[in-house]
């Protein structure tokens, strides 16, 4: 068989494993979990990863996910993993995408929030409903990833302002272009003062001259 014929080009094997997976329906675990664990060479496990990110399978999406989710990988596999589940462009990936935002790794953060922006509204519902999560890393990556993504529900965020104690859609909202936010924010105004107010102070910070060279810093 060409993808077990150890004569034949590593890459062939590759993708005949991957033709294994799609079209005869092979399970990728078994075709692919060798590799992605254990071969000595590095490349190879990448190209294992970018061949899983290309098969859409299943099967291949729950292996890219064993292995970003696996601590103990190294990282720049598990990174390589959190791209290939955005390549799946699928809700399901997103899902996946916006709970790696509360990994330790900082690389893995950034590619999971690079990785959502790549879905785009594809993503909606899980970054919308991230921005409830009681980890503070979840709900603040899934603000920044609604932050570089275009024409998001601002509707739906301004709603999830006014119904929950969690300040990430308020901060959102101010975030985002203003010339879509402000219809919806002006009916704050008297329903919720509170939330008005907090936008028009983060609008004040976001338009002045400071904010784009502000960083945070030790009081005097």
């Amino acid at each position: 068989m060409l993808a077990e014929d150890r004569e034949e080009d590593a890459y062939v094997r590759m993708e005949a494993k991957a033709y294994l997976c799609e079209v005869v329906g092979d399970c990728a675990e078994k075709q692919f979990r060798a590799i992605l664990y254990d071969d000595a060479d590095e490349q190879m496990r990448l190209e294992a990863v970018v061949t899983l990110a290309e098969t859409h399978t299943p099967t291949a999406f729950d292996l890219l996910r064993a292995v970003l989710q696996d601590a103990t990988q190294p990282l720049f596999l598990r990174s390589a993993c959190a791209w290939g589940i955005g390549s799946h462009g699928t809700k399901e990936a997103a899902e996946v995408l916006v709970q790696a935002f509360a990994d330790a790794a900082s690389e893995i953060r950034e590619e999971a929030l690079h990785a959502l922006q790549d879905l785009g509204a594809i993503g909606f519902d899980p970054l919308v409903k991230g921005l409830e999560n009681p980890s503070t890393d979840i709900a603040a990556g899934v603000a920044e990833a609604l932050r570089q993504i275009p024409n998001i529900p601002v509707e739906r965020i301004k709603e999830l302002a006014e119904q929950t104690s969690s300040t990430w859609p308020v901060w959102t909202l101010a975030h985002l272009p203003k010339e879509a936010v402000t219809p919806y924010v002006a009916t704050l105004q008297t329903r919720r003062p509170e939330i008005h107010y907090a936008i028009s102070v983060l609008w004040n910070f976001l338009e002045s001259w400071i904010a784009a060279d502000w960083t945070p810093g030790a009081m005097p």
